[in-house]
């Protein structure tokens, strides 16, 4: 399956099933990373309990 067909069968999967965080290699070097984010509208991990 290459990436347009993953694409469109996932197009309508909820957000909460990705990740919060993803980190994209711009280079091979660990240097020259970039992070995208987005706001979380539903917690992905529960609270620790106190």
């Amino acid at each position: 399956m290459d990436r347009f067909q993953f694409a469109k069968k996932h197009l309508k999967e909820p957000p909460d099933l990705w990740t919060d965080e993803t980190k994209i290699h711009l280079y091979q070097s660990e240097e020259q990373s970039v992070k995208a984010t987005r706001n979380c509208t539903r917690l992905t991990v529960p609270p620790p309990h106190l």
